[in-house]
């Protein structure tokens, strides 16, 4: 319920406006409301949400490492076909197909993230995937007004990111927990 106050807020703040005062109370209640589930969540023998987890370390950085990929990713995913559908005047098929490399890139690396793990460790595996990813977005940035053979290799590098971020993480919260 907490999280549904916070979202009815957001979003309508986000689109009636800051004057959109039924906005305010919604977001107050569902911010106590969380805060409720979670001080609740701490004191029980069986949380739901094991609230201490995030006192670790390596799970923490593995969540926000997590967290940041994927929100690199999907924003990547969501803007680049509307960018060259309606600017580079792709079709619907060429621009979902344009995407292809940032897929393929990272269906072929997952399988493989297991034997970095063991060869490099987690943090090795988790930074090298951070900062390709990092390259990849600040390479695509620079490339996308120019043609789209330019973005292949900025999104096969989102790609290969994703695949060993979210692969690494995913093992080592798996590992925490």
């Amino acid at each position: 319920a907490g999280i549904l106050g916070m979202v009815y807020g957001v979003t309508e703040l986000a689109h009636s406006g800051w004057g959109f005062w039924p906005a305010y109370p919604a977001l107050v209640l569902g911010a106590v409301l969380m805060a409720l589930f979670l001080r609740r969540q701490g004191r029980m023998r069986v949380p739901l949400l094991d609230i201490g987890l995030f006192r670790e370390v390596k799970f923490s950085a593995a969540i926000i490492a997590q967290l940041l990929t994927v929100f690199a990713n999907v924003g990547a995913l969501f803007f680049i076909p509307i960018y060259l559908r309606q600017v580079s005047d792709f079709t619907s098929l060429q621009a979902g197909m344009a995407l292809l490399p940032d897929s393929v890139v990272s269906m072929l690396t997952a399988p493989n993230v297991g034997r970095l793990i063991r060869n490099w460790g987690h943090r090795r595996v988790l930074l090298t995937g951070l900062g390709v990813g990092a390259a990849g977005l600040a390479l695509l940035a620079l490339t996308i007004g120019v043609s789209y053979p330019a973005m292949v290799i900025p999104l096969a590098m989102i790609g290969f990111s994703f695949a060993l971020v979210n692969t690494g993480a995913n093992d080592l919260v798996l590992a925490s927990a």
